[in-house]
């Protein structure tokens, strides 16, 4: 039980980081992971990647569609 209220804490403390950045910075912090997965030989090689379109200021990964 101890280990939801962690893992719940490290959810909402995140969200909370996330929801901070200003839209410039989210983008800019979005941009550079996708130009370093872009670079990750397996993701060169994958057939098939899953993903997702970004909710709450979650990762923007548009450029890697």
């Amino acid at each position: 039980m101890k280990k939801l209220s962690i893992k719940r804490q490290l959810r909402t403390d995140l969200l909370a980081k996330r929801k901070a950045l200003l839209p410039e910075n989210w983008q800019q912090k979005s941009e550079q992971l996708c130009q370093k997965i872009s670079n990750i030989p397996q993701f060169q090689e994958a057939k098939t990647i899953l993903g997702y379109f970004s909710i709450n200021q979650e990762p923007d990964l548009k450029e890697l569609f």
